[in-house]
């Protein structure tokens, strides 16, 4: 595996990490904030 391509496998995987933790955190906040709402 050449230096390049490893840079861009753990760039696509810090990516990834990134949009997930991104997308639970938007979850949360939205089933928390309809408790509050109701």
């Amino acid at each position: 595996m050449t230096t390049s391509l490893a840079n861009f496998l753990s760039s696509l995987i810090y990516g990834g990490i990134v949009v997930a933790v991104i997308g639970i955190a938007l979850i949360v906040i939205s089933k928390s904030d309809r408790i509050i709402r109701s």
